[in-house]
């Protein structure tokens, strides 16, 4: 009598075990390739906005406020995504979302704002210098723009750390912790946690959110690290970088 051919169920299990561990693996493989476009889309668009920012500054002589959601200028409508108003000449805002109408670029949601690759706005926070009642990188009184007050008056001062230990509002712990504490500009994403109940609470992100000079970028990290997840996605604009585009310009 003769055995049929075929497979034995401890032949199909081991079949289906290696088939779960390939497709398994696939999945990872997709969701940290998922991961990884939205963290690179996300730093694109935040460049962009680094470069309009340049842009602006060169065609205006000052850089833009930052966008509100609730504190738009008087001549649009609250929350369309425009810098907001200003008094004498300087902003009434230094930290909320990239003006993305005033400046033109996108991608944006409904309001006219910025957003990452997870539709969360992104944000933007100038520096607050000042020279006499002026804010003189952000200001529409020309005699005390960037050109008229000079590089050499000119004092930049946000701060970006590599950790919240021993952060101040202005500064950090000290320069091994300093990557910069003359940055014009910051733009930031909140990252993928952002829309989750738990994002942002983490020590480092919660540094990103509290409306003040200094802020925290480094690595991603999850909620066992030391300081807890952190997800934010930051870039900076350099005094030398906007110093060299404005001279390359003849705008100073």
């Amino acid at each position: 009598m003769s055995r049929q051919a075929g497979f034995t169920l401890a032949e199909l299990a081991i079949v289906m075990l290696v088939f779960s561990i390939l497709l398994g693996g696939m999945f990872v493989s997709i969701s940290t390739q998922l991961d990884l476009r939205s963290i690179s889309d996300t730093q694109r668009s935040m460049e962009q906005a680094r470069e309009a920012l340049i842009g602006f500054a060169v065609a205006r002589g000052y850089l833009p406020c930052p966008a509100s959601a609730t504190n738009m200028n008087a001549n649009t409508p609250t929350g369309n995504g425009s810098e907001t108003a200003r008094f004498g000449g300087n902003c009434t805002v230094f930290d909320g979302y990239v003006p993305a109408v005033t400046l033109s670029i996108t991608p944006t949601d409904a309001q006219g704002f910025l957003i990452d690759s997870y539709g969360t706005r992104i944000r933007y926070a100038v520096t607050r210098d000042t020279i006499g009642a002026d804010y003189p990188f952000t200001t529409t009184n020309f005699a005390s723009q960037i050109k008229q007050v000079g590089i050499a008056a000119l004092n930049p001062n946000l701060a970006v750390c590599s950790t919240s230990a021993g952060i101040t509002v202005s500064d950090c712990s000290g320069a091994s912790t300093r990557l910069t504490n003359s940055a014009v500009a910051v733009i930031y994403s909140l990252g993928k946690n952002a829309r989750s109940a738990t994002g942002g609470t983490g020590a480092d992100e919660s540094k990103n959110l509290d409306a003040n000079r200094s802020f925290v970028s480094h690595d991603i990290t999850d909620s066992a690290a030391a300081n807890g997840e952190f997800d934010d996605l930051l870039t900076w604009l350099s005094p030398n970088i906007l110093y060299n585009r404005l001279i390359a310009a003849g705008a100073i």
